[in-house]
Formats: structure tokens, C-alpha cells, sequence
């Protein structure tokens, strides 16, 4: 596992939410597909494996695929939301790989379209 980078704590919601790409999520034995993400956290959809140790203010580790290159990206994370009606898991970071960072900062370049 690369070095991870720590993250400040912001207020709910303060980062902004993007829905492309989607990425893949893999957290302690569970897998699922990001409805949306930030640098925040991300929001987990058709959540499906082992669920256990997805209880509410969990601490997880898993990592995020990104479906174009199959890279993956270590994070640690809180579990900060269930919603089983809409089998969506939302998870607050508190730790992100490098790699993960330089992942989303690329791709807000992409989406501003600049190459800077």
C-alpha cells in the first residue's frame, strides 16, 4: 500500500460532487459503484459482498478503481451514511493515497478542460 496523505476535516457537503467518471469501490470485502465523489468522500451505490463492516461511523479501508485504467487508489475512510432503502453507502475520507489525490486533480482538469 503506497503512502496515504491525510485529510482536513471539512463541514458536510462543502466539497463539491462530481459523478464522472464513476469508479469502482472495493471496502472491506464489499464492492460498488460511485454514484458521486469529491475530495471529500464518495457516495456508493449497488453495494454488494460482504456488508459487515459497514456499520455506521466504521472505519474502512478499501480502494477506488478507476474504470478507464484500472488503477487503483488506497483510502481510509468513515462510514457516514446508509441509506439501505437506496443501497447507498457514503463514506467521508480520512485518508487518501497520492495517487487517488493526483487521480482527481487530473480529472478537474479534464472536466475545466485545461492541461495545467
Amino acid at each position: 500500500m503506497g503512502q496515504l496523505v491525510y485529510l482536513q476535516k471539512n463541514s458536510r457537503r462543502k466539497n463539491h460532487r462530481f459523478e464522472r467518471p464513476e469508479l469502482q469501490v472495493a471496502v472491506n470485502g464489499a464492492t460498488g459503484k460511485s454514484i458521486n465523489w469529491s475530495l471529500g468522500g464518495v457516495a456508493v451505490a449497488e453495494v454488494s459482498g460482504d456488508r459487515a463492516h459497514l456499520a455506521m461511523d466504521a472505519t474502512v479501508s478499501g480502494a477506488l478503481i478507476h474504470g478507464a485504467s484500472d488503477q487503483r487508489f488506497d483510502f481510509e475512510a468513515r462510514v457516514a451514511r446508509i441509506d439501505d432503502r437506496k443501497d447507498v453507502v457514503a463514506l467521508e475520507f480520512s485518508k487518501l493515497s497520492r495517487g487517488a489525490v493526483m487521480m482527481f486533480i487530473q480529472e478537474f482538469r479534464q472536466m475545466i478542460g485545461t492541461s495545467a
